[in-house]
């Protein structure tokens, strides 16, 4: 029975490994044919008549190197991989060159994460272990349920042994229906993000050793690692890519950061671009802005803006005497200015601790810490990005 199985085994994968032999082959050819290593004339003519016209090139979006390339990227590439297999087979000189997106914050954020990760939990480290969820009990199902009552009475209508058959199957189909739902409502909320995931663990499930995750906290193994595991797959893959013309986009390479300055200088000579300041997302760990696909949580948020109301405290609470001979704020944000005209009153919550903070022309406003700010990073402080906490205190106080 064992040897059987086996010769199942290797005839169901016989033709893949054969197919995949030749594929490795031809792979080989190629790279010592260098077929892919398109050169440029001396003299470019582009005439419809030179031999320079008769000519393809292609290209790809640089892939961001925060790790391996998936399926998405493939599917994108591949129009561009046979759009180039296609000319060259024309007889034309076709190019297909493919580099590495890599600056921006995500692979920053990434180390960051798994850094203070390793600082918290240990290298390796050893995280606690999921909360568990609280699964209220199923009651078990009475013997006398619908499908069973339904089976008597057809009996007592002396139906069939195939009318109670059908009655069983559609009481077995409704039970496999409500546990089906049951089941998509628990993965709904598994994917809801309740259970933290660690930048360790990810890098575990992209198949990197334990021992060589601690030295993705720098910033630059990463620049080096994915482009090389990329180069690796889409060689494996048979793409005509000219790996000569590849490069990454950071100040490692000194040619192509050369390159988009002079883009952005040239822009800004002509006055195309300007340098100044504009609402976004700042990240005040990294102290700059954080564009929507650079955060590592976070998309799709975007600045909102909101107007300040300012509210005279005219009698001031015990939890103020101090500042009595100060103007003291009730601050709130709306997204309508209109409706304050016919404002008659501010809502105070009782159990949210509040702050009066100082700001640089003197006055003080009431509002919570994140307003607080909020508020620091668009200069209402006297020190950009500080906040003065003078108290804090209780609504209901």
């Amino acid at each position: 029975m064992g040897k059987k199985k086996e010769v199942e085994r290797e005839k169901g994968t016989g033709k893949r490994e054969a197919l995949r032999a030749i594929e490795k082959r031809a792979q080989e050819k190629w790279r010592q044919a260098k077929i892919f290593e398109v050169d440029s004339e001396d003299k470019m003519d582009t005439t419809d008549s030179s031999p320079n016209a008769n000519k393809y090139f292609a290209t790809f979006p640089f892939p961001y190197m925060n790790g391996s390339l998936h399926l998405g990227h493939i599917f994108t590439a591949t129009k561009a991989e046979f759009a180039t297999g296609y000319h060259r087979l024309r007889g034309k000189k076709a190019l297909f060159p493919f580099a590495f997106h890599c600056t921006g914050m995500p692979i920053k954020a990434c180390a960051d994460k798994l850094k203070a990760e390793m600082q918290e939990f240990g290298c390796p480290p050893v995280f606690p272990a999921p909360p568990i969820e609280n699964v209220a009990e199923v009651p078990i199902e009475e013997k006398t349920d619908k499908t069973q009552i339904d089976k008597i009475e057809a009996t007592k209508e002396g139906d069939t042994r195939d009318a109670i058959e059908e009655v069983e199957e559609k009481g077995e189909s409704k039970k496999k229906e409500k546990n089906s739902k049951g089941r998509s409502r628990k993965s709904k909320e598994k994917q809801k993000g309740k259970v933290k995931e660690y930048q360790w663990n990810i890098m575990k499930s992209m198949g990197i050793p334990e021992e060589e995750i601690p030295k993705f906290a720098d910033s630059d193994k990463w620049t080096s690692h994915f482009p090389a595991t990329c180069i690796t797959d889409l060689d494996g893959f048979g793409f005509g890519i000219d790996w000569r013309r590849s490069f990454v986009t950071t100040q490692k390479n000194p040619y192509f950061d050369s390159f988009v300055r002079w883009q952005f200088e040239t822009l800004q000579e002509r006055g195309k671009v300007i340098f100044g300041k504009r609402f976004t997302i700042w990240s005040p760990k990294d102290g700059q802005p954080c564009a929507d696909h650079e955060r590592a949580e976070g998309e799709n948020v975007f600045p909102e803006e909101l107007l300040l109301t300012k509210m005279k405290i005219v009698e001031v609470p015990k939890v103020l005497e101090q500042f009595k001979e100060s103007q003291v704020y009730l601050t709130c944000a709306v997204s309508r200015p209109e409706i304050v005209l016919g404002q008659t009153n501010c809502w105070i919550s009782p159990e949210v601790e509040y702050g009066a903070f100082q700001m640089k022309d003197g006055e003080i406003f009431v509002c919570n810490e994140k307003s607080a700010v909020n508020m620091a990073f668009q200069e209402m402080t006297e020190e950009y990005g500080k906040t003065v906490k003078l108290c804090t205190f209780r609504g209901k106080e």
